[in-house]
């Protein structure tokens, strides 16, 4: 059977009871039926002290060249997992801390917590930090889902609503499918208790179960309650709540022989209101049903780690920048993806008018001499999205032209450079009532003109040097899919694409933040030929001027509109044949 195939989890149950085994799905990047040899695997925990864990952990932080503790887009604080054994072969993230009602609500638009502000059991306190609960198993996975698209990642799950609650709009029924995109997850039981001992072989981590209060909230000390994350002592891991305040829904079921509908599902840890004897690594799994919404099982996020051989980060380029290239913007993205070795071209490589002269030649010496010498390994170049057009461009549109002379100006003496060539997006535009309004419908179709000229050209640069010299960066293609996000509600907190250009300056090549921020993921991933998907970079200090004098900050882009532009940017770069990054 084809390993590759994905598959529902529905006829994975029913294969795996065959076997005699309960339901466990192995974290894997891509959703494979496991060989049978290793549907047995069994975890068996390895007693190692805490400083060995810390050892463990530093070495598949330098493995993976990450770090062992990291803040996601959305804010959720998540921790790198090293594998054991053959149970758990690669290594994972895990949360830091239960998910709390703030982080599900920020998420799902509600909160449906038991013990939230307001109630009589948490009257006067903050419950934003307590762990969210009353969530049922199903909720959980649709809660994984978003959270990732949020973030610009490719879901985990695939999930056909059948039936939701009246009252609280959770899942209750529901297919199920793994589709084993990068984005976020339940854990599975052996990950769960893997994290949950850190290198203890006894059913609490911190050994004697007289000492719970100091790391868990159970029956004798909770009040019978929940309480903040984090308040308790964590273990090697550095996760915290994990013997005490709710349970925790894992990647764990099984189904009804009849109906093959999914019957239970389980949770493990420790409770605010369950004796310590039963918060255990060991003893603390339950089964529910998947529809069960209880006041003390929430959950925790997972994540697959990427295998070594696919984190490694690309070598630096001497990179230089010229006509409309955002480098403030481009140079965080950069430093955010921490590629070691990147230098940025002091030179200073012209504007707009010292490229229109026709030929490479006729660009001034002093600008095309670091391409000449070898200088420079990637030049990102951007024009308006209408080149190759015969008037602006002298009737030099062919291997005489400007771009053709500067590929083999900068091949002579370096075989590795390249050009990456940004078409810049400048929309259309009609009066409508005394205003002038972009014209989306003409700008595409003039668009589709204009880019096959592009392409037409820089095929044929690129069959003379029999390698892809140049390459074309589709900034504008992918501004039009932000352009249709915002006209459809899609991209929070705009609602007019006509914002995302200067109104006040007729819409020319001069943009607002968004557009900026998206030329420069675009740019970062036709140089390096990676993705941005999951990079923070700080835009804070960054500003931009406008025709008119004005100053604008860059920091007026959240975490979740950074997640959705460095999506679009990487879907559109990665898929683009003439980009460079479908054929790596």
């Amino acid at each position: 059977m084809n390993k590759n195939l994905p598959f529902r989890l529905l006829a994975m149950a029913s294969f795996l009871l065959l076997l005699g085994t309960s339901v466990q799905m192995a974290a894997q990047d891509k959703a494979t039926l496991p060989e049978k040899k290793s549907i047995g695997a069994k975890y068996v925990p390895i007693k190692m002290g805490a400083a060995e864990v810390v050892k463990l952990q530093a070495d598949w932080v330098a493995k993976l060249k990450t770090k062992s503790e990291t803040k996601t887009p959305m804010g959720v604080t998540m921790v790198l997992i090293p594998p054991a054994g053959e149970a758990i072969p690669g290594s994972y993230w895990i949360g830091k801390y239960e998910v709390t009602q703030g982080e599900w609500k920020a998420v799902m638009g509600s909160n449906p917590s038991s013990f939230k502000e307001g109630n009589k059991e948490v009257k006067g306190l903050d419950t934003s930090r307590h762990p969210v609960e009353t969530v049922t198993w199903f909720a959980c996975l649709e809660f994984c889902n978003r959270l990732g698209e949020k973030e610009g990642l490719k879901p985990y799950y695939g999930i056909k609503v059948l039936e939701r609650s009246k009252e609280t709009k959770q899942i209750t029924k529901a297919e199920i499918e793994i589709l084993g995109g990068e984005g976020y997850r339940l854990p599975t039981p052996d990950e769960w208790a893997h994290s949950c001992r850190a290198g203890s072989v006894t059913d609490f981590f911190f050994g004697d179960k007289g000492e719970i209060d100091k790391y868990g909230w159970v029956d004798t000390n909770s009040e019978n309650r929940t309480h903040a994350v984090g308040e308790k002592k964590p273990n090697a891991f550095g996760l915290h709540d994990t013997h005490g305040n709710v349970r925790e829904w894992a990647l764990e079921f099984i189904t009804d022989e009849k109906t093959k509908a999914i019957s239970r599902a389980r949770c493990y840890g420790g409770s605010f209101h369950y004796k310590a004897d039963a918060c255990g690594a060991g003893s603390s799994g339950r089964w529910h049903g998947p529809h069960d919404a209880l006041s003390f099982c929430g959950l925790r996020l997972a994540r697959t780690a990427k295998a070594p051989d696919a984190q490694g980060r690309p070598a630096g380029l001497r990179a230089g920048y010229a006509l409309m290239v955002h480098t403030g913007e481009l140079e965080a993205i950069i430093k955010a993806a921490d590629i070691p070795g990147h230098r940025r071209s002091e030179h200073y490589f012209g504007t707009w008018h010292g490229f229109v002269g026709g030929t490479a030649e006729s660009i001034q010496e002093r600008h095309r001499a670091p391409i000449a010498k070898g200088d420079v390994d990637v030049l990102l170049i951007a024009t308006w999205s209408w080149f190759p057009q015969r008037e602006v461009w002298h009737d030099r549109v062919g291997l005489d032209s400007a771009l053709a002379g500067l590929a083999e100006m900068g091949l002579k003496n370096n075989p590795d450079f390249r050009i990456c060539w940004r078409s810049y997006l400048q929309p259309q535009t009609f009066k409508k009532g005394g205003e002038v309004v972009p014209d989306f419908a003409t700008t595409r179709k003039q668009l589709a003109l204009h880019s096959k000229a592009l392409e037409t050209l820089v095929d044929a640069i690129n069959k003379k040097h029999g390698k892809q010299v140049v390459q074309i960066v589709p900034h504008a293609d992918a501004a039009l899919k932000l352009v249709d996000m915002v006209a459809d509600g899609k991209f929070p907190g705009m609602t007019d694409p006509a914002d995302l250009w200067m109104k006040e300056e007729s819409f020319n090549m001069n943009v607002h933040r968004h557009l900026r921020a998206l030329s420069a993921y675009c740019d970062f991933a036709a140089m390096y030929r990676v993705s941005p998907v999951g990079l923070q970079p700080s835009f804070d200090s960054l500003t931009y001027r406008s025709k008119g004098g004005k100053d604008h900050s860059m920091a007026g882009i959240t975490a979740e509109q950074h997640a959705i532009l460095q999506r679009i940017s990487w879907e559109t770069v990665s898929a683009y044949p003439f980009a460079g990054v479908a054929t790596q």
